[in-house]
């Protein structure tokens, strides 16, 4: 018995049902050890059972484990006429091998049956009696453990089938779903549609009111939540209704997208117990998180949707306000490509280039080397600017004429506009920027990794935040060289209005 609880702990120790189970550890290995724990449990099965029926104390503790018989119980007559078959397991053994101190003659046709003889009985009967119905409970749990082990590796069997097949190009019209305890939960379309998958979207602010303006758009019917909730009018009336909690956002979607500011905030909005949005959501249903994040995080959300029956996706975005309000952002999406697939029509609702940047968390890992790139480059742009106006060059002819050539960039297509205007508006956030740089670093300090220019362009970030310049866009960089410097770059006045008014 103890052998059989030993096999089962191993078996379950990369089970799903388990808080500490290991994520990825082969089918077959939960199999095997199963299969060694009903092996081992059929062997203590019969142990227990020869031991009661022919064991050397069968004969005196054995009425007390199996039949509840007191050693001075009174004699029992049995008929020899009775079938044995309607005999109980002691009356049969006891009619079958009779035993001269436990069998005397009855009336006739009949055979009296006594219990033990007082003075044959052990003195501890008693713990045998324990021992016996404690290892018959045993055996009962660990029976049914065992059968219930063996119906979840063949839910899981098939739901892998099903994730294969859709992998393979070959998916039926539906996954189907299964939970943790191996029950089909909900046959999920194999790709989102409008008036099919409802869709819950959280944080609508300068990008995500824009992003959930375009699902709006492209029909799908929409429940969101922000915690200012002026910051929903916009989306609310292109038809959105408003839910009070994350929570209830995810208990009316299929899929809920989340649009927020820090690591804090996602795993607020999310993983917390009482409102967090994988708390509603029905099993089946998915979190796709398009925060630039930690990518520690991601891989926590998606463990902890999984155990849940539950799915999730990090997929952090680029190309700024302008990109979210022109549809054409770029995607980074760490996760399974089955959930990609599913969510991908809704995706293309306001990204123009997906990538799927491979397991959970990868999409973040992904978003933190375009940071660094971003990074770097706004260095570059706003010290040519600052050496160009020094030296007596007209900034807005140079920006023209390098435009075209290698010095080019988008940053330069962007931000330089908007700098020469003096026009400081956040298409995201500089403490948003300072955020993913430090995520960065903080990755890049784990695996020893010197990214000097890195360090140096949080550190004039930061330098913006202390002037109070947290909520400007990235572009007020500018503004930390020149009071460096103490120079100033020529202000243009445009006739035309700011994209981001």
């Amino acid at each position: 018995v103890l052998f059989s609880a030993f096999f089962l702990v191993a078996a379950m120790g990369g089970h799903p049902l388990l808080p500490h189970a290991q994520q990825g550890q082969p089918l077959g290995t939960h199999i095997t050890w199963t299969a060694l724990a009903t092996a081992s449990l059929s062997l203590a099965s019969a142990l227990v059972v020869y031991t009661a029926l022919d064991g050397p104390w069968a004969r005196t503790a054995a009425p007390t484990l199996f039949m509840g018989l007191h050693p001075v119980a009174q004699p029992r007559t049995i008929s020899t006429a009775t079938p044995t078959h309607k005999l109980s397991l002691y009356q049969r053994r006891g009619a079958l091998f009779p035993n001269p101190h436990e069998v005397s003659a009855g009336p006739e046709g009949s055979m009296r049956l006594h219990a033990a003889a007082p003075a044959t009985a052990p003195s501890n009967w008693g713990p045998f009696r324990v021992l016996g119905s404690g290892a018959f409970v045993l055996i009962g749990v660990l029976t049914i453990v065992v059968q219930l082990q063996f119906r979840s590796f063949r839910r899981q069997a098939n739901s892998y089938m099903e994730l294969a097949s859709a992998r393979s190009g070959s998916a039926p019209s539906a996954l189907a779903m299964y939970s943790v305890t191996g029950e089909q939960v909900l046959d999920r379309p194999a790709v989102a549609a409008p008036g099919v998958t409802h869709v819950g979207w959280i944080g609508t602010g300068v990008m995500g009111a824009a992003m959930a303006g375009h699902v709006l758009d492209a029909g799908y019917s929409v429940t969101c939540y922000n915690r200012s909730t002026d910051k929903s009018r916009p989306v609310i009336a292109k038809g959105a209704s408003v839910a009070q909690s994350p929570r209830e956002v995810a208990a009316q979607s299929d899929i809920v997208f989340v649009m927020v500011g820090y690591p804090s905030d996602v795993r607020e909005v999310i993983l917390h117990p009482e409102t967090g949005a994988l708390a509603g959501l029905r099993p089946g249903g998915m979190i796709v998180d398009m925060t630039t994040s930690d990518p520690a995080l991601a891989m926590e959300i998606y463990t902890t949707a999984k155990l849940q029956g539950k799915y999730s996706l990090d997929t952090p975005v680029t190309g700024g306000d302008r990109g979210a309000k022109a549809g054409t952002l770029t995607i980074f999406v760490g996760g399974d490509e089955a959930d990609l697939a599913f969510c991908r029509p809704i995706l293309e609702t306001f990204g123009s280039t997906i990538s799927h940047a491979g397991s959970p968390g990868m999409g973040q890992h992904c978003k933190a080397a375009n940071q660094i790139t971003i990074a770097t480059t706004m260095i570059g742009m706003c010290e040519g600017m600052l050496y160009a106006h020094s030296v007596g060059l007209d900034v807005e002819q140079y920006l023209k004429a390098i435009a075209g050539g290698s010095a080019g960039s988008r940053s330069i297509d962007l931000y330089s506009d908007r700098i020469l205007q003096r026009d400081m508006e956040p298409g995201f956030y500089v403490e948003h920027f300072v955020k993913d740089l430090g995520l960065a670093l903080n990755a890049a300090q784990a695996m020893q990794l010197s990214l000097p220019g890195l360090a140096l362009a949080q550190q004039l970030y930061l330098s913006l935040m202390a002037n109070g310049h947290g909520k400007c866009g990235t572009q007020a960089l500018i503004m930390a060289l020149e009071q460096m410097n103490n120079t100033r770059l020529p202000t243009i006045t445009s006739s035309e209005p700011s994209e981001t008014d």
